[in-house]
């Protein structure tokens, strides 16, 4: 139904005599057992699996307003269609042998994976499709599901989505219309919530909540418990533990900021050595105020030991925050 609104009668009726004259050219081609396999034959059959390809996609997707697509399509015919005429009246000699036997099999297999990976792309995001139109939330859960199925990468689709939109709520065009943020925020969040449900076990998800629902200055113990999951699901997020501690700082909960700081040592960091100073600078001007006295001079040590081991601002490694036997 789909299709033929996009085409109308007359479109459906030129479509669908394309599609049988492809077929009937790709079966002719493929079906004939004659020993002179040419050069041309082999453009010809390379051109009309592709074609094939980007029908199917074409189907499934209904994206028939893309025009490019439609022009290579068109030129992919005309070039098998004049290397089928050539084929056929031109006397040619045979294609060297490197060209026959293996080669030419590894070369049609090369073109049905491509066909193959065209036509599941196109079913995935046929069903990713369905399931952005769709209000009832499991059923679009399980289309995304299918969806998946098909291209594993498109599971994290919502989750890109969310990232970005958590980037667009920092736009100073939108800090001028509170409207415009809430619209934006709402469908963030809807986006972060379906990415949860499809993978639970991403930490990265719901650091991204925590950031939309932070942007738009909602609940205080929400975002924690968000930070938190965040942080059990992959505690190494040493970026994502700075972040939170200058939160809860912001809301005057030092005690817990101090204690999600602690929490970073023993744990192996690979990052910049920059990073991991600035990491332990913010900390000890914390604990100078609210921590313990003795334990700013084991904060500093790390300091000047990531400094000895930083040649340049750019330069990286693999270390981690110890504190001394004694402590």
């Amino acid at each position: 139904m789909q299709i033929l609104l996009e085409l109308g009668p007359l479109g459906l009726v030129i479509f669908l005599c394309f599609v049988f004259i492809i077929c009937k050219r790709l079966a002719h081609l493929m079906l004939q057992r004659t020993p002179d396999f040419s050069a041309y034959k082999i453009e010809a059959f390379a051109l009309l699996t592709t074609c094939v390809g980007i029908l199917v996609h074409t189907f499934f997707t209904f994206h028939l307003y893309q025009l490019t697509i439609q022009i290579i399509w068109g030129y992919y015919l005309g070039r098998a269609a004049r290397n089928m005429t050539l084929a056929l009246v031109t006397p040619e000699k045979s294609a060297p042998q490197n060209l026959t036997g293996k080669a030419t099999w590894l070369y049609r297999e090369f073109n049905t994976i491509v066909i193959l990976l065209i036509i599941s792309f196109g079913v995935s995001f046929y069903y990713t499709d369905k399931a952005a139109n769709t209000e009832n939330q499991q059923q679009a859960l399980e289309y995304h599901r299918i969806s998946g199925i098909f291209f594993p990468l498109v599971e994290r689709y919502e989750f890109f989505s969310a990232q970005d939109m958590a980037a667009e709520l920092g736009n100073p065009e939108y800090k001028q219309s509170a409207f415009k943020r809430q619209e934006i925020a709402k469908l963030a969040l809807s986006r972060s919530d379906i990415a949860i449900n499809k993978m639970p076990a991403n930490a990265e998800i719901y650091h991204t909540k925590a950031e939309i629902i932070q942007a738009m200055q909602g609940n205080v113990s929400k975002i924690s418990e968000l930070y938190e999951k965040s942080l059990q699901l992959d505690p190494y997020q040493f970026k994502v533990r700075d972040e939170y501690a200058r939160f809860l700082t912001i809301n005057k909960q030092y005690k817990k900021a101090l204690s999600v700081l602690w929490g970073a040592w023993g744990l192996l960091n690979n990052a910049f050595y920059q990073n991991g100073i600035m990491f332990l600078s913010f900390q000890l001007r914390l604990n100078r105020v609210y921590g313990a006295p003795k334990d700013n001079l084991i904060i500093m040590q790390e300091i000047q030991r990531l400094s000895k081991l930083r040649k340049t601002r750019m330069s990286a490694g693999k270390y981690v925050f110890s504190r001394p036997a004694t402590c």
